[in-house]
């Protein structure tokens, strides 16, 4: 909704998963395999960087991090090394 215009040039982190429940549970990937829901991102925004993180964290330990113990990391994908950064 924000447009191409407003997001050129800035950094958009896509925290998406591209989930189909249209057959009913488990729901399967509605993108995957030959292209990834970023990757469509970033061709409709080639001027944002679109850098790919937190999708993969369950939002109870997106809020509470301690319900995990030990280190952590993070994956985070994107084009740009400036912007991963």
């Amino acid at each position: 909704m924000a447009g191409e215009a407003i997001l050129r040039g800035k950094i958009l982190i896509d925290v998406a998963n591209p989930l189909d429940f249209l057959h009913g549970m488990p729901p399967s990937l509605a993108v995957c395999n030959t292209d990834s829901l970023g990757e469509q991102t970033q061709r409709a925004f080639p001027e944002t960087r679109v850098v790919k993180t937190l999708n993969t964290v369950n939002c109870n330990v997106m809020v509470n991090p301690a319900l995990v113990s030990g280190a952590r990391d993070m994956f985070l994908c994107g084009n740009d090394p400036n912007r991963k950064r």
